[in-house]
């Protein structure tokens, strides 16, 4: 298998691989980069925020690179279908969403709308991602 050494969840191919890598874990990183981005400002740190902006603009390019490549190879199939059917077992789009959803860097990546809404809206019985209910925290906190 295709870089079976290198991610949580073993590649047979490129398409396979940028499913996982790309739209799923950095896609997570989107999300990730602008929470706690908004968590080091509330307490002041500037420092670690700029860091994270810095993630945060990293992340994009790397969700860019795999979209260009995806589309490519999808031959022009809905990309969240595409998207759907490379990521290998045990992933889930759910990984693919951290507390805060960042729309924006997901548009910025040049995913299409229809990918990011199926992303944002999507749900399972992955139990990670239902350990916690992030919306209801976030909807509390200033963190947007």
């Amino acid at each position: 298998r295709l870089f079976k050494n290198r991610t949580a969840m073993p590649s047979k191919n490129f398409s396979e691989f940028f499913a996982t890598m790309a739209l799923t874990l950095e896609s997570a990183n989107l999300d990730f980069a602008k929470y706690y981005r908004g968590l080091f400002l509330e307490v002041g740190d500037s420092s670690s925020a700029k860091i994270l902006e810095t993630v945060l603009a990293d992340e994009i390019t790397h969700v860019a690179f795999a979209v260009s490549w995806l589309k490519r190879w999808s031959a022009h199939q809905n990309l969240w279908d595409y998207y759907r059917n490379h990521l290998p077992s045990p992933g889930t789009p759910a990984r693919a969403k951290g507390q805060v959803f960042n729309h924006e860097a997901r548009r910025q990546a040049g995913l299409p709308e229809d990918f990011i809404k199926n992303l944002q809206t999507y749900r399972d019985q992955y139990r990670i991602t239902q350990r916690k209910q992030w919306h209801e925290h976030t909807q509390n906190s200033s963190v947007r």
